[in-house]
């Protein structure tokens, strides 16, 4: 089954450009990379995909391909026959390294100098300690660098595949392993992009940070991270609404808490005023019955009086009857004191006429004896008279003391109905004054009770009965006084009380427009929050959206990178061809030279061939050489399809030898590159090669074959390398 194995040296030695696909690497047969990496991403049936895998890897002479179909598919029905083509492969192989003429063992490069030779970027050497990590030969930190560890695992893996353990890998073996690291990292970018997930993309490019997909990934990954921000900046926004929502109510239930103590105070306030009420109702229902007592002693005065003007008329008629007895006793007492004045008189006559007639014994006697007859009867009567007189003026004496007594009397009882009257007088005007205030107090009051009907019945419950008895009349005014204070005082407290009523509604007035302005501001958070809730789903739809379309164009340009990696491929398998063909061409024409060699996929000329020392222009034994080169690549490209873009590369390289500073060149820089220049020159303005398909590069002293500092080694160094490749 397998083809014949002409070329095969060539095949072995073939260019290594960059990855052109998913699970393909240059040097590999492309179709059984592509096959094998579907037996592990999965399909049909594994005979089935055993089937498909063995046709294309039984059309390619590499070993490798071999060997990754075994692995793939180590029980199928053609493994027996892998490893017999296997065996055969590795056994062609080993004759044409081996063989006469072509490179004798003695003059076979070291394992570390093949694997210089193949020029392997830190791409290539991340996928092949991938391929390596895949094969359980675990190398450490992947980092591109071939340490110790990763040289362990190189050597393993010869052990494992029957190989020379050198530790240094060969064209085949480099391509079975990026072949295998590029299928790992095809699978792990398949799982991390089906995820969706950060952590997964985040793995994967901890893994290949510069895989085939890390800009892929990186890119679904600001896209993932964007749309996690925009998401979490719309939560924050929602998050902080609703904290100042809960303060705002926080706020406003704090201040309703204000407003009930404040309603609880004025409660109690007014419950203490309904009490100062009640009191004052106490004060005034016990000066209404001061005032009846008042009254009915007033009446007992009044009887008093009556009985006193009745005794005082009564003794004014005795008074006036005794004036009249006196006035008779007097009359009498006069009439008496004429009738002695008479009597004294009659006696002077008497006398008189005695002396005038003691001459007339007779006759004066006799009218001497009459005389004091009369005498004897004024005075008996004047004796009468004046026991009448002192009776009588006893009688007066006692009257006028009862008079007197009863002026008295009179007098005190008058002193007290004044001061009845005037107290009488000033309670009523104090009490009409009190009524008038006690029925303002009333209506208050009632109004009062009307705005705080709910404490009406603690106000019910907690009047108290003020008893107090009432003494004497002139106590009414002190506990008036005491009444009126209380009840202007009660008047204050009910004054402000209204105030604090009036301030409290109207904070609660305030509070209910603030509660209705924080309801309103909440129903416009809560309606923005709906909106945004909108929002967010519609962002969700669209991001949805946006991920089916990213996935039917990731699908179209895996279709068109598929197609195109067929076309390369293609075009890459021609191109190997068409090289092969050119260093077979070159080794035929150009191999037997001294200074002549084939190192990989290039012709190198030692720079002694085409230049003198120190110099860049092409000398005579130069030129012929590359005039034969010329005619090769005129042969080759006639066969070459046009849509293959292909170009020779002239790379120039010096040993470490510093060249000598001159006019000419600054560093082994300058000389390298105008060596490679000059070689180009002559093949465009002599030979006629199109410049298109031409390319100078210098790369002085920093790609040597050789690390020695030996003759020989700097001889090997310095070279002109021809590299038949594509732009």
């Amino acid at each position: 089954m397998c083809q014949d194995l002409t070329g095969l040296r060539m095949n072995s030695l073939s260019d290594r450009p960059g990855r052109l696909g998913v699970a393909h690497s240059p040097g590999i047969c492309l179709a059984a990379a592509f096959a094998i990496s579907m037996a592990y991403a999965g399909g049909s049936s594994a005979q089935d995909r055993a089937q498909d895998a063995w046709q294309d890897v039984s059309g390619c002479t590499d070993t490798v391909d071999v060997e990754m179909f075994i692995q793939a598919f180590p029980e199928s029905r053609f493994a027996e026959e892998a490893r017999t083509c296997l065996a055969t492969l590795r056994g062609s192989e080993t004759d044409v390294l081996t063989g006469d003429g072509e490179m004798p063992r003695s003059h076979a490069p070291a394992p570390e100098e093949l694997e210089a030779m193949l020029e392997l970027t830190l791409e290539q050497r991340v996928l092949i300690q991938h391929g390596l990590n895949s094969l359980d030969h675990t190398i450490g930190i992947v980092d591109g660098v071939f340490g110790n560890r990763t040289r362990q695992a190189i050597s393993k893996y010869q052990q494992v595949k029957g190989l020379p353990s050198t530790g240094f890998l060969t064209s085949e073996q480099s391509d079975g392993l990026m072949a295998l690291g590029e299928a790992r990292e095809r699978h792990a970018w398949l799982d991390a992009r089906n995820a969706k997930t950060q952590v997964a993309l985040r793995d994967y490019l901890s893994t290949f940070p510069l895989g085939a997909y890390s800009d892929e990934a990186y890119a679904k990954l600001a896209e993932l991270e964007s749309g996690e921000r925009s998401f979490d900046n719309t939560q924050n926004e929602l998050e902080r609404q609703v904290v100042r929502l809960n303060t705002l109510l926080s706020d406003t239930r704090s201040k309703l808490e204000e407003r009930k103590n404040t309603i609880a105070e004025l409660e109690a306030s007014l419950t203490e005023a309904r009490s100062e009420l009640e009191r004052g109702h106490a004060e005034a229902t016990s000066l209404n019955a001061g005032l009846k007592e008042a009254r009915l002693e007033i009446s007992e005065v009044h009887s008093r009086m009556a009985a006193l003007e009745a005794l005082l008329e009564g003794t004014s008629k005795e008074l006036a009857d005794s004036q009249q007895s006196e006035t008779d006793l007097e009359l009498a007492l006069n009439q008496a004191r004429d009738e002695l004045d008479a009597s004294r008189s009659s006696a002077s006559e008497l006398g008189a006429r005695l002396d005038a007639n003691r001459q007339e014994p007779s006759t004066t006697q006799a009218a001497l004896e009459r005389v004091r007859q009369l005498l004897s009867g004024s005075r008996d009567e004047l004796t009468a008279a004046r026991t009448e007189a002192t009776q009588a003026q006893n009688q007066l004496t006692v009257a006028q003391g009862e008079l007197d007594r009863s002026q008295d009397e009179l007098k005190e009882a008058r002193e007290d109905l004044s001061l009845v009257f005037s107290k009488y007088s000033v309670s009523q005007v104090d009490l009409e004054k009190t009524r008038d205030e006690l029925a303002t107090t009333r209506a208050e009051a009632a109004r009062a009770q009307v705005q705080l009907m709910i404490a009406q019945d603690i106000l019910d419950q907690s009047k108290d009965e003020l008893e107090e008895p009432w003494g004497e009349l002139f106590q009414i005014r002190a506990q008036y006084s005491v009444s009126r204070a209380a009840l202007e005082k009660t008047q204050e407290e009910l004054a402000q009380i209204r105030a604090q009523y009036s301030v409290s509604r109207t904070d609660l007035e305030r509070t209910r427009e603030d509660l209705a302005a924080a309801r309103a501001e909440t129903s416009d958070v809560q309606a923005r929050l709906t909106v945004a809730q909108v929002e967010i789903a519609s962002l969700g739809k669209d991001l949805n959206q946006a991920l089916a379309r990213v996935a039917a164009e990731q699908k179209k340009r895996a279709d068109l990178e598929e197609r195109e990696r067929r076309r390369l491929e293609a075009e890459a398998q021609d191109l190997r061809r068409f090289r092969s063909e050119f260093l077979a061409q070159l080794q035929d024409v150009l191999g037997g030279r001294e200074g002549v060699r084939i190192v990989g996929d290039r012709f190198a000329f030692s720079s002694e061939i085409l230049f003198e020392v120190g110099s860049d222009v092409l000398g005579d034994t130069g030129k012929d050489e590359i005039r034969r080169v010329a005619e090769i690549i005129r042969d080759v490209a006639g066969k070459i399809p046009p849509e293959v873009d292909w170009v020779l590369r002239v790379d120039g390289h010096t040993d470490k030898t510093p060249v000598r500073a001159n006019e000419f060149f600054d560093d082994n820089w300058d000389l390298s590159q105008a060596r490679a220049l000059s070689v180009v020159r002559y093949m465009i303005d002599e030979l006629g090669i199109p410049a298109n398909r031409l390319a100078a590069t210098g790369f002085g002293e920093h790609r040597p074959i050789s690390e020695s500092d030996d003759p020989q080694s700097l001889a090997r160094n310095r070279r002109i390398e021809l590299k038949f490749t594509e732009q």
